[in-house]
């Protein structure tokens, strides 16, 4: 009996769960012969029938990489080959992958069962020319010696890979991927690109009146701002919703938020007498805002507030991400990303604070 070839999607947030889905209704895919890999516990509400592979004991054999996960880097290819094998019944599939430059999704290309591979959409990493050649993903003199001894004999990994390029060691895969994406007009990139709308469906959630969504980002957690600062940014913030005459505030945080910094934030809300509200991780504010008009969105530099805007213009998006520059950022390549998203932002009509 011949298997049927089987579809790898990689899906980490309801932004990469939205384009999957879309892509399937695209290619007219049969479910059964889809498979969801997810690094973050990705769950959604709406589609509970469908099953996330949760392998996020595996991303974390290769990132951060360490010198001690160099060494066993061999055997850490073998685990997740075989991991990602059975998950298609040792068949043949494409893959669906948001980036390239993690090396997770470079094992995966190179898989001897994967015949092909395609990006899908993630965020505003998708529009930043310099990512289509280059990573900023820097490794030091050591690591680099170390890996290329390994590159010799493995050929499945290339370190600083670009986000979106063509994978160097892709011998038995198709020469060039296709890049499906969501139909806006912000895209430069046009090489072998499907420009689709995301399946939009019912929500059953109600919003209070006189409210505002409020887009936490992770800029403690992955230690580019201190907390302090932080804290006083979104103290800043709750004070203009605040004498904008709005009382209740829907707060969407990000899958790494710590709670320590989830509950200050409540915190600070109840200091200036202002309801905060959870959005649970399941719930997708994307969907939200394509259901509901003349909302008002609020944060730093997430991609959420770019698609708030680009999924409905009668959204009002306000940002600021033109503060930052003001903050310690600790890592250079967020400076980078603040002047890009920040250039995107003016394009598409986000509003700075």
């Amino acid at each position: 009996m011949k298997v049927e070839k089987q579809h790898i999607f990689v899906v980490h947030s309801h932004t990469t769960f939205y384009m999957a889905i879309s892509i399937i209704d695209y290619l007219k895919l049969p479910y059964d012969n889809c498979v969801f890999i997810s690094d973050r516990k990705y769950k959604n509400r709406y589609f509970e029938n469908i099953v996330f592979n949760d392998l996020q004991n595996i991303f974390v054999k290769f990132s951060p990489l360490k010198l001690s996960k160099i060494v066993f880097l061999r055997k850490s290819i073998k685990i997740t080959d075989k991991k990602v094998n059975s998950l298609v019944n040792n068949s043949q599939y494409i893959a669906y992958i948001p980036q390239l430059s993690h090396p997770f999704f470079q094992i995966l290309v190179s898989n001897k069962n994967c015949l092909a591979y395609n990006y899908i959409e993630e965020g505003i990493a998708n529009y930043r020319k310099e990512l289509y050649t280059y990573s900023f993903f820097q490794l030091s003199s050591t690591k680099k010696i170390i890996i290329n001894v390994f590159n010799r004999f493995l050929k499945r990994i290339v370190f600083n890979h670009s986000f979106f390029g063509h994978y160097k060691y892709s011998t038995n895969l198709q020469p060039s991927p296709k890049y499906f994406y969501l139909k806006n007009n912000c895209h430069f990139f046009k090489e072998n690109v499907v420009l689709l709308d995301w399946i939009k469906h019912d929500v059953d959630i109600e919003l209070l009146n006189n409210c505002a969504i409020f887009i936490s980002s992770v800029l403690v957690e992955y230690n580019l701002i201190d907390e302090r600062t932080y804290l006083l940014m979104i103290e800043k913030l709750i004070e203009k919703i605040v004498d904008s005459n709005l009382s209740n505030l829907y707060i969407k945080f990000h899958p790494f938020q710590s709670t320590e910094i989830k509950n200050k934030i409540h915190k600070i809300c109840d200091k200036h007498d202002l309801n905060s509200i959870l959005i649970p991780d399941n719930e997708s504010v994307e969907q939200i805002v394509m259901n509901i008009d003349y909302l008002k969105i609020y944060g730093f530099e997430s991609s959420l507030l770019f698609y708030s805007k680009i999924l409905n213009k009668t959204t009002e998006v306000y940002s600021l991400n033109n503060f930052i520059d003001a903050f310690n950022v600790k890592d250079k390549s967020q400076v980078v990303e603040n002047s890009s998203s920040k250039e995107l932002y003016s394009n598409c009509g986000i509003i700075k604070l």
